[in-house]
């Protein structure tokens, strides 16, 4: 056993000797965050990605960070310019404006303690500047999802989250872009109001457009799962029946892992106070899902 323990010694000495290990790269700028949300995309349009990174720092309190790519990996941190710092966020980015560059929209709560929801435009550099007099509702503890919803080529959003107000008041919006940036509430259309969920656009039956999965919390029913369809010009249904499970604070992700040419979908999160949970549901191609037993998770 002596002789085991001293040539395993010599060879780790040996091994360490002939190696040099570091950190790569030697030093991150990040600060580190809770209750943000954190993006990568490339705003500067020089073919790599960069990074966004938003909520509770414990040295800064509320923060909200670009960091530029240098090419290799290497991040350095951006002038923050309009950006307000806020936490309980989510962010996400998208050419709304239709100038070929990706454009920024982001809520929270910032540091004057209000709930925000703000547009930021990019100038194709990386430069954002904030727009007044939009419609959006001012949120936290929720979602920001873009999409096409109506075919019109431009970028729509759907918004969740809970406002300032303490009796939990939550809220699902819906708007629709003209296609210049200029964004307008979809109000034809009945989504259920929900915070601290997730949501995702996919299109579940296979007819070419952009269907709709909201899962969190509801006022009136609780933990709920809806998955609506979409008629091709932004209304959407409630797909009665649907075996899922309702969660908050998780999170979502339709893939075809079944290798069936439809999207599958796993869900996780607080089914209960005291439980959590992780479910899988095979697609049949149409949008009907069947949840896989037992679970593999």
């Amino acid at each position: 056993m002596k002789i085991q323990i001293l040539l395993a010694s010599i060879c780790l000495s040996s091994l360490l000797s002939a190696q040099t290990f570091q950190l790569y790269p030697p030093e991150l700028p990040f600060d580190g965050v809770t209750s943000g949300t954190s993006l990568f995309e490339d705003i500067d349009g020089d073919g790599d990605e960069d990074v966004l990174i938003t909520g509770a720092s414990f040295s800064l309190g509320k923060n909200t960070k670009l960091y530029r790519n240098e090419g290799m990996g290497r991040f350095i941190e951006l002038p923050q310019g309009d950006i307000h710092p806020v936490r309980s966020s989510a962010a996400a980015f998208a050419d709304v404006d239709g100038d070929l560059d990706q454009d920024l929209l982001i809520m929270g709560e910032n540091e004057s303690f209000t709930f925000e929801t703000t547009l930021y435009l990019n100038d194709g550099s990386g430069n954002f500047t904030a727009q007044n007099g939009t419609s959006f509702v001012a949120l936290r503890s929720g979602t920001i999802q873009f999409s096409d919803v109506d075919a019109d080529l431009d970028q729509d959003v759907l918004i969740t989250g809970r406002d300032i107000n303490l009796s939990n008041v939550f809220y699902t919006k819906l708007y629709l872009n003209d296609g210049s940036g200029h964004f307008t509430e979809n109000i034809a259309t009945s989504l259920e109001e929900v915070a601290y969920g997730c949501t995702a656009f996919v299109d579940v039956d296979g007819d070419m457009d952009q269907d709709l999965l909201l899962v969190g919390l509801s006022v009136q029913f609780g933990k709920v799962a809806h998955l609506y369809l979409n008629d091709g010009a932004g209304n959407f249904t409630l797909k009665p029946n649907t075996p899922f499970e309702g969660f908050d604070s998780g999170a979502l992700a339709f893939s075809d892992v079944d290798g069936d040419q439809d999207q599958d979908l796993v869900i996780t999160g607080k089914i209960s106070s005291t439980f959590f949970g992780a479910r899988l549901y095979h697609n049949d191609g149409l949008g009907n899902f069947a949840e896989v037993l037992p679970s593999p998770f």
